[in-house]
């Protein structure tokens, strides 16, 4: 009776120690189990950190995008409107040139007419007797000088300057003619 006692003490003892071994086991197991979790949830946190940053980064791109889209359409804008003041900006000075210049030729014809009026009462000739005869005389050829022709003239008969007269008398009514002729005809 005193080895089954033994036997049956030792089979208890050794059901305690297996009991006492797979309650450890558990509480290992369990721990193993409860830091796994641990482990999983920073891991889910850590993954959800990098997602939002991620997300973040993005946000950012697609926001400096925008800003770069808006400032290339207003430098667009402020171009098309500097191109569109410079073609205005020549267009006046086009303008201004081609006025400048119809003034320039309008006082060019204006200085004209009047340069062939004075050449067509210039073509009478001389209307008055002395300048005739200094006329007359210089293109004979004589290098006299114009104190000596008048000299000249003053010692002449009115015999002698009849025709001078006469030929003045003539280019002065042909000089009245022209001028009549420019005058604005009443309508």
């Amino acid at each position: 009776a005193k080895t089954v006692k033994k036997a049956a003490a030792k089979k208890v003892k050794k059901a305690k120690a297996v009991k006492k071994v797979k309650k450890a086991t558990k509480k290992v197991a369990k721990k193993a189990a409860a830091l796994k979790a641990k482990k999983e949830a920073a891991k889910a946190r850590a993954a959800k950190k990098v997602a939002a940053l991620k997300a973040k980064k993005q946000a950012a791109k697609v926001r400096a995008a925008k800003k770069a889209a808006a400032l290339k359409a207003a430098k667009a804008r402020v171009a098309k409107k500097a191109a569109a003041l410079k073609a205005k900006k020549q267009a006046a000075k086009a303008r201004v040139a081609k006025a400048a210049a119809a003034l320039k030729a309008k006082a060019a014809a204006k200085r004209a007419a009047i340069r062939q009026k004075k050449d067509a009462i210039k073509s009478s000739g001389p209307v008055s007797p002395l300048t005739l005869f200094v006329q007359k005389n210089a293109t004979k050829g004589q290098k006299a000088t114009l104190a000596v022709t008048v000299k000249q003239w003053k010692v002449l008969s009115d015999a002698q300057k009849a025709p001078f007269v006469a030929e003045a008398k003539k280019n002065l009514a042909k000089r009245h003619e022209i001028r009549q002729s420019f005058k604005a005809k009443p309508n």
